[in-house]
């Protein structure tokens, strides 16, 4: 793995708080297939990205390789 770059834009409406997020991953000296399995381990471990999934907000993700 030589890089990472990550960006999230999110989704708000007043009073409902978070609706949508959407998530670009870019990793950089992976295949597609280990960057997936990255990408499953950001899912399970990371606080944030479990905090809201469980909050119930709509999460749309790309990863790109290259």
């Amino acid at each position: 793995l030589k890089g990472v770059e990550v960006e999230a834009e999110g989704s708000f409406g007043v009073g409902e708080g978070l609706r949508s997020v959407s998530i670009s991953f870019r990793l950089s000296g992976v295949g597609e297939e280990e960057a997936r399995r990255i990408v499953e381990m950001v899912r399970s471990l990371c606080p944030i990205y479990n905090t809201i999934a469980r909050a119930g907000a709509r999460i749309e993700e790309k990863i790109t390789v290259g």
